[in-house]
């Protein structure tokens, strides 16, 4: 992952997060990532 860490993304899901995206700075490759990360634990 380029951006965030599956690591980091799992945390935020562990600690309650219902919506993970990006904001400012956060481009499409970030998008992606965290796509992926999705469907690997879908």
């Amino acid at each position: 992952m380029t951006s965030f860490s599956a690591d980091l993304l799992d945390r935020w899901q562990a600690a309650g997060a219902s919506a993970i995206g990006g904001c400012c700075g956060i481009g499409p490759d970030s998008i992606s990532d965290i796509a992926a990360w999705r469907a690997e634990r879908a």
